[in-house]
């Protein structure tokens, strides 16, 4: 079935397009200093907005060549996992959403992730153009394996450009995006605080 074109994804997809860029020079072996890198780039734009360019699947050469130990691509039939470890590449867009509570509506900014068939560790790459960023999160099968339904939302604060309880599994860089998995430790716990005693002795 063909993905649905909204200008929200093909912003989304260009912000990837954008930021996988020095991995896809990397796999197609072109220098990023050469005419080529940047012609080859703004073919790839054209092929965004005429809706031809798979970007899930270039996301995922990208993550082979960064870690290709463990990342690799199954081949042929997928059984609900995009490389040999289990884990599972996603690319999704954030939207803007009406939410009404009560009688009031708000804006509700979203994207969606398909869960469906998944057994293993979830590598999402996820274009934001609300604030023109893309966000990698890491999220493990035993977060969203919770979820009934065959997808579930991870949402966006812009007033706290942050990403709710989703926010702990959310990775600063592509390479860790891509790296061995180790379990995300909220960035509430990555910066040790000073144990206070309270004790009255």
């Amino acid at each position: 079935m063909a993905s649905i074109l909204t200008d929200n994804s093909k912003k989304s997809n260009k912000l990837i397009n954008e930021a996988l860029s020095p991995y896809i020079a990397k796999v197609e072996n072109i220098d990023r200093n050469s005419p080529d890198y940047e012609k080859f780039k703004n073919y790839r734009i054209t092929q965004i907005e005429n809706g031809i360019l798979d970007i899930g699947s270039l996301a995922e050469v990208c993550m082979e060549s960064q870690n290709p130990e463990t990342l690799k691509r199954v081949k042929g039939a997928q059984n609900g996992w995009d490389f040999e470890d289990n884990s599972d590449a996603k690319t999704s867009s954030f939207g803007r959403y009406d939410h009404m509570v009560g009688h009031l509506v708000y804006d509700r900014y979203e994207c969606s992730i398909v869960k469906k068939n998944k057994t293993g560790l979830l590598r999402c790459i996820i274009g934001n153009p609300f604030n023109d960023t893309v966000v990698f999160f890491l999220i493990p099968h035993s977060v969203y394996s919770q979820f009934k339904h065959n997808s579930f939302k991870i949402r966006y604060n812009p007033s706290k450009n942050a990403y709710g309880k989703f926010e702990e599994y959310r990775v600063d860089t592509f390479e860790e995006l891509c790296s061995d998995y180790v379990a995300p430790v909220s960035r509430y716990q990555q910066h040790s605080r000073p144990v206070i005693n309270w004790s009255l002795t």
